[in-house]
């Protein structure tokens, strides 16, 4: 059961003032999220940009891995491992790993840290640009960098939030998903970056009606947990196109926020 968690009103609004309410979605490895078709207007590139909420609940496990977002081909696998650390990995068909930036023996996500702001940029065209950072600090390790190599989005199908087909049925909260090839490298190093996402006192950003407040443009998938959003996860408020839950309804759950 998906449950549509409401949260209070403690974002910060476009510009850093104001407020806005915002919700959460429980995944609980009972239903999954998924888009059999391709993102629309996905083509491949050297950069991305990822960045979302996650909250390990009382009864989560923190031993077990956990699916966040995978595609069909594995083109994109965003985990939360078993032992904490968040790992995202972008592939090419031909050429294999791009880009496997996780957290291992920088930093963890586990249930006693409460609700965690995770952002991810990379570009392959430039040595050393691959960045995660966790509640505004860099938490950086950077397995596998392909020098130029291409992150193959264009064509990738069966794109699937909360998929526990593998084992370890997944048992997270997650709010404000956003991801996207961007124009240009989004430098995390630089702390006004982080902020569009993540406000300098820790709380969620409102990012516009379409996620395009950050960098300017649509991402292909924001899911915006905000009222006139996407609380029940199926509205893609990206250009991507939208997503279908898959083996029951979404129904509200308890208060809870980043």
């Amino acid at each position: 059961m998906l449950l549509n968690t409401v949260m209070g009103i403690s974002g910060v609004g476009v510009g850093g003032g104001g407020g806005f309410t915002y919700y959460s979605t429980k995944f609980d490895g009972v239903d999954d999220v998924r888009r059999g078709a391709a993102l629309t207007g996905a083509a491949d590139s050297k950069l991305g940009l990822c960045s979302f909420w996650l909250k390990m609940p009382a009864s989560s496990d923190d031993a077990t891995d956990y699916r966040i977002l995978v595609n069909n081909n594995a083109s994109f696998s965003l985990y939360r491992k078993g032992g904490g650390s968040v790992r995202l990995i972008v592939q090419d068909d031909a050429a294999g790993y791009v880009v496997w930036i996780d957290t291992i023996g920088v930093t963890t996500v586990l249930k006693a840290d409460g609700w965690t702001h995770m952002i991810c940029a990379w570009d392959t065209g430039t040595a050393g640009r691959g960045k995660m950072y966790k509640n505004g600090t860099d938490a950086t390790h950077l397995d596998t960098f392909t020098l130029n190599a291409l992150g193959d989005w264009n064509g990738a199908t069966n794109w699937s939030f909360g998929n526990g087909d593998d084992g370890g049925a997944p048992d997270f909260l997650i709010s404000e998903f956003y991801l996207t090839t961007p124009a240009a490298y989004f430098d995390l190093t630089n702390s006004a970056n982080v902020q569009k996402f993540r406000s300098a006192g820790g709380a969620p950003v409102d990012l516009g009606s379409d996620g395009s407040t950050p960098t300017g443009t649509a991402p292909l998938i924001y899911m915006r947990n905000q009222v006139g959003g996407s609380p029940t996860w199926t509205t893609n408020q990206g250009t991507g196109g939208n997503f279908t839950v898959t083996g029951g309804a979404i129904t509200d759950g308890g208060v809870d926020k980043p």
